[in-house]
């Protein structure tokens, strides 16, 4: 008991030194594990300063001076242990701050995240290795691809890999077709076809994330809500909804999913951007971690409503009554959510140089269903 005892007082004394005299910041684990190891220590260098200096180890029949002498002896010989811990602990703590390495309780707890994220870069570069674009990755690979293969050819082959790759790299090839400043005509031509075609998310999936976002039942709020989508996307789709005040709103749901899925990938366009960056002339010629860091910066932003919230009422107010905006319940807006107000729109398409044709439209004669007339 009393080892124990001085055991944690040692460790309470050194972490109070390297804490409060020192000012160093040092996780508790690494604290406890050094003071255990120097404490073990102590016994051994006490019995050789006893040896060196002729210390009785027993103080009985000692003198008053004697006894007195040899306590601080002990106190000094206890001050350099505690100082040589505080010592090791700093050093330590300079050349692995706390933190930077995770425990193994952390490991394990993300080991299925980690094994998700690498099961998931297999797979895209398997799906780029299957559209032949293993060239783009390779010391000296340009955009051409293969040697004699023209740009077409591999623009065609990386808009198929993008939309293979899922929602995230669609949207980066959405991205990347805005900028004909650094790719060459052929991309920007293939990656403008880009659109992404996922499946509705079921109703009772959508309504657990209206309530979850609401922290209230729908009823509460709304007096119906359609179940078929109006129009869906990538990341969101969008239902008809009328308040409990009467006003007709859109809510912009955004899919159970699409936080989770997008972040994953992110972190691999990062990596591969990285590489591409480090390896390829291309990648440095057009900046590509650049371009993957703005990228994953921007979709970060879109996957939180509270930021098209705030845009939509800068437009607005901008805007001076040339533009109609949708009037937004901010009260009801979440990061997941959005509730606008219905506004008929129309819906243009280019036919040709200088001829755009719009239709209006109108409100779906039944459920599900929608009209346009032109």
């Amino acid at each position: 008991m009393t080892a124990v005892l001085a055991a944690v007082f040692h460790v309470v004394v050194v972490a109070w030194v390297v804490r409060r005299l020192l000012g160093v910041q040092v996780g508790w684990p690494r604290t406890i594990l050094l003071s255990l190891i120097v404490g073990v220590s102590a016994g051994p260098l006490w019995e050789y300063v006893t040896d060196l200096l002729e210390i009785p180890t027993r103080t009985i029949g000692l003198s008053s001076n004697d006894a007195v002498g040899v306590l601080l002896v002990m106190v000094l010989v206890t001050a350099w242990i505690v100082a040589v811990d505080a010592g090791l602990l700093t050093v330590l703590e300079a050349l692995v701050p706390t933190g930077s390495i995770r425990s193994p309780l952390a490991i394990v707890q993300s080991s299925p995240r980690w094994f998700r994220r690498q099961r998931r870069y297999v797979s895209i570069v398997v799906i780029a290795l299957r559209h032949g674009l293993g060239g783009l990755f390779r010391r000296g690979g340009d955009l051409g691809g293969r040697s004699g293969v023209r740009h077409e050819d591999t623009a065609a082959r990386a808009r198929a890999a993008l939309t293979d790759g899922g929602v995230t790299f669609v949207k980066l090839g959405q991205m990347l077709a805005a900028r004909a400043d650094l790719l060459p005509p052929a991309y920007v031509s293939e990656f403008s076809q880009l659109h992404s075609e996922v499946p509705a998310e079921t109703w009772p999936v959508v309504q657990g994330t209206i309530e979850g976002e609401l922290a209230r039942p729908i009823s509460e709020v709304f007096t119906h809500v359609e179940e078929v989508p109006l129009a869906g996307a990538s990341v969101a789709q969008v239902h008809r909804a009328t308040l409990r005040t009467g006003e007709r709103v859109v809510l912009k749901v955004q899919r159970s999913s699409s936080r989770a899925e997008v972040e994953a990938d992110l972190d691999i366009i990062v990596r591969l951007a990285e590489l591409l960056q480090n390896r390829t002339r291309w990648g440095r010629r057009i900046g590509v971690l650049g371009l993957a860091v703005g990228f994953a910066g921007a979709l970060r932003e879109e996957l939180d409503y509270r930021v098209e919230v705030g845009n939509m009422r800068a437009v607005a107010d901008t805007s001076s009554g040339e533009v109609d905006v949708p009037a937004v319940r901010p009260e009801l807006c979440t990061s997941h959510l959005l509730v606008m107000e219905e506004l008929e729109g129309s819906r243009c398409r280019v036919q040709g140089v200088g001829s755009i044709r719009c239709c209006r439209r109108r409100r779906p004669r039944w459920p599900g269903r929608s009209s346009t007339a032109c």
